[in-house]
């Protein structure tokens, strides 16, 4: 489980809170050594999946713009 927080003076706070199953492949629905994971959520699958086309496209951007020494969790 992770847990990640944000709050700016004033204002109303976010979290996200990430919970995965162990690592492993028994049970777990896996194909070749990997667990299978499901990638929408309603709101991101609305609109035919353009937010999530949207949400690709920039984690792409973000990626491909790394510089060198930059790390990236």
């Amino acid at each position: 489980m992770d847990l990640l927080t944000y709050k700016n003076s004033g204002q109303d706070g976010y979290f996200l809170l990430w919970l995965r199953r162990d690592g492993g492949t028994e049970g777990g629905g896996a194909a070749e050594g990997r667990l299978l994971r499901d990638h929408t959520s309603g709101s991101m699958a609305e609109n035919g999946g353009k937010k999530m086309e949207q949400a690709k496209k920039a984690l792409s951007f973000c990626l491909q713009n790394l510089n060198e020494g930059d790390r990236f969790e």
